[in-house]
């Protein structure tokens, strides 16, 4: 890869070089998600949904006494909160029968059970607890006063069994919490209304005594403004007496401090929210406090957030406190002034007529003890019932019932997931190791390091030669080697690719006559190259002469099964000997071959002299191209001066083999010998490579 950055190009070269190590890693990931997918344990989830209505919950049944209550704050809110709590959680394993327990708990009820009241748990039970909670959810539907509860376990059956015990369990934990506030207040007002028995009887005793003494039978009530105005206050009065008593059995159940009774007569969602975090932190310090001292920091912690939760709650019920005051003091001073208003109104009533206004105050008196007692025992009976009715603010619209598709594992996603993995890992590494591994891939980085054209892009040619193809001579054909594609298979791939070479040259604005062939280094193909473009310019029907020039190294003679006995290097060091032009193939005989001859002591001062010089002017007369197969520039300087003596010079590139810095070096090296390449040829190419396409896989000729 260059260090310009990763083009569309080459993303896509990568892709398709690399794509069956992409696919590979993609199924091994596939493979190990889905095998660790079908390794998971199932989780079934049962749902049952319980309706709550907040508007019933929280009322003491004194609506029709004390008027309307607090107002409660997010009760959806704080009843979803309850289902998560210690209490609903005990009741819930002790709703479940002795067989359900056994199976749930993995023992026996008698060694696990426990109540809400109990402050030391065992790691069993404390295990226990956390298995409902933890896998116990419930949640509103929509805006609706629907609450919609689920379990999570393994074993669907169980999973039913749970969610619908749990549901019972929070109707039982609700009635009993709501039932028990309500009658905590009811009998501290029975222990007042004793006192205005009390006062009742008192004052029928006086207006019994009054009337002995005065011989007082019976009498009319006075149509006077002054008893009238006695008869009103004495009513008003009567009202604020009554509502001065509410309000201070409200009073004190605030100043009980009991947290059931004051949630009971003021709900507050602070309160609950307070209550069920400081029984959770209760929790957590009883279990720290059995395995560790007080230095444990965990446990400092949460003794501190404990206290903090205290701190808070104190604060609230300070609150509530104030307000409650606040109200009894309000009630208390409209009945001491329309108490004064009395006393002041009964001492006009006695001026203007003092037996009958004694009398008329009796009366009165008696009267208005008698209708308050009355009034409040009318409203505890009602209360009663109301209070009973109110607890139930809950009920069970659907049942939970065992599932059948397990919502775990989700094994879609989990494979989903390990596709992606692969997918991601296959493209990293691919893109990984293109980018560490620094050689020629594809036309344009050729031509940006070497500064000329790709002239032709050769497939791989292996095994091209055992394929059917036609040729004029059959009976040769077992003697050439399979790299002469040119003459094996005319059809293929790789024929074409040389033909496609030979038409660039032919195709020149200058007449190229000598054609130089050279690599950067050994092994890259250039002998093959030079061998299959003089087959492709002889086929043409044009005078060809191939030169084998690589005196270190010559491979033509190999290629065409012939014998290396005289040739170029006799020629230079002129010895007397017959014309060395061999012709190798009987269907081609415009073709001649001169092999590398004997091997001498300076190839390079071989090559660099005038002879040689002499004889490529020598056989340009006499032929109509001239294939000079040369060295390797980055091995050794042979080729350096051939190069300024012909019409083009091409450098041959096998894919994925020279790294960028070599050829940058071989660019280097020719303008040091201030000589330039023609044209590349990029060979050795994968088949499959989408830098040139495949558009000639199928092409063939018209029959």
């Amino acid at each position: 890869m260059e260090s310009g950055g990763l083009s569309i190009g080459d993303i896509f070269r990568t892709i398709a070089n690399r794509w069956p190590f992409i696919v590979s890693c993609v199924i091994v990931c596939t493979g190990l998600s889905y095998l660790y997918a079908r390794s998971l344990t199932r989780i079934y989830e049962a749902v049952g949904t319980i309706r709550i209505d907040p508007n019933r919950s929280g009322s003491i049944g004194l609506a029709s006494i004390e008027g309307k209550g607090m107002p409660n704050d997010d009760e959806m809110g704080t009843d979803i909160e309850i289902f998560k709590s210690d209490s609903v959680a005990v009741e819930t394993l002790n709703t479940l029968s002795d067989g359900d327990f056994r199976r749930f708990a993995g023992g026996p009820r008698s060694q696990l059970a426990f109540s809400a009241d109990t402050v030391t748990l065992t790691p069993s039970q404390e295990a226990l607890l956390r298995q409902i909670k933890d896998r116990l959810s419930a949640k509103q539907v929509g805006s609706t006063q629907l609450i919609s509860v689920s379990y999570r376990n393994p074993d669907p059956q169980m999973a039913a069994t749970i969610a619908n015990a749990a549901m019972t369990a929070y109707m039982k934990v609700s009635f009993d919490n709501q039932y028990t506030s309500v009658k905590q207040v009811r009998t501290w007002v029975y222990t007042q209304m004793e006192d205005l028995h009390n006062r009742a009887l008192l004052m029928q005793n006086k207006l019994t005594e009054f009337q002995e003494k005065n011989n007082i039978l019976a009498t009319s009530e006075s149509s006077n403004t002054t008893i009238d105005a006695l008869r009103t206050i004495s009513d008003d009065l009567t009202k604020a007496r009554a509502d001065r008593i509410v309000r201070e059995a409200q009073l004190r159940a605030a100043e009980s401090g009991q947290p059931e009774v004051v949630a009971a007569i003021f709900p507050s969602a602070t309160m609950t929210v307070l209550e069920s975090q400081r029984a959770v932190l209760t929790g957590q310090i009883t279990q720290l406090s059995s395995k560790f001292d007080m230095n444990y920091p965990p446990l400092q912690d949460a003794h501190l957030a404990l206290d903090k939760i205290n701190s808070d709650f104190a604060h609230e019920l300070a609150l509530i406190r104030s307000r409650v005051k606040q109200d009894y003091d309000t009630a208390l001073t409209v009945e001491n002034i329309l108490q004064g208003q009395y006393d002041g109104q009964l001492s006009k009533a006695y001026a203007l007529n003092r037996q009958e206004a004694t009398y008329g105050v009796l009366l009165s008196e008696s009267k208005s003890a008698r209708d308050l007692y009355d009034a409040l025992e009318r409203g505890l009976q009602q209360a009663g019932i109301s209070a009973g009715l109110s607890a139930v603010n809950s009920m069970l619209v659907d049942r939970a019932r065992a599932p059948y598709v397990p919502v775990e594992p989700k094994k879609k996603v989990i494979v989903g997931f390990g596709f992606m993995l692969g997918l991601f890992c296959g493209l990293g590494a691919a893109f990984l190791r293109d980018l560490i591994t620094d050689t020629a891939k594809s036309e344009e980085q050729l031509e940006n390091a070497l500064g000329a054209h790709v002239l032709a892009a050769v497939p791989n040619i292996s095994g091209t030669a055992k394929t059917s193809a036609k040729t004029d001579a059959p009976e040769i054909k077992e003697s050439v080697p399979a790299q002469m594609v040119a003459f094996l298979t005319p059809l293929s791939r790789a024929a074409e690719a040389f033909r496609n070479l030979r038409n660039g040259l032919l195709l020149s604005d200058d007449t190229l006559k000598t054609i130089l062939v050279t690599s950067s280094i050994a092994g890259e193909g250039k002998s093959t190259v030079a061998a299959n473009l003089a087959v492709v310019l002889a086929q043409r029907g044009a005078r060809v002469l191939l030169v084998d020039a690589d005196l270190r190294r010559p491979r033509i003679h190999d290629l065409f099964g012939l014998k290396n006995l005289h040739g170029v290097s006799d020629l230079i060091l002129g010895e007397e000997i017959e014309d060395p032009a061999q012709s190798p193939l009987a269907s081609l005989p415009n073709l001649s071959v001169i092999t590398a001859g004997k091997r001498v002591p300076l190839p390079a001062e071989a090559l660099s002299s005038t002879r040689l010089y002499h004889l490529l002017e020598k056989w340009e007369q006499t032929y109509d191209y001239l294939v000079i197969d040369s060295a390797p520039l980055l091995i050794v300087s042979d080729s350096l001066p051939m190069a300024k003596w012909v019409d083009a010079a091409l450098l041959v590139v096998r894919y994925n083999r020279v790294s960028m810095a070599g050829l940058r070096r071989v660019r280097t090296v020719l303008a040091q010998a201030q000589t330039t390449v023609t044209g590349l040829v990029l060979n050795d190419l994968p088949l499959k490579n989408t830098s040139y396409g495949n558009y000639q896989e199928n092409y063939g000729y018209y029959e």
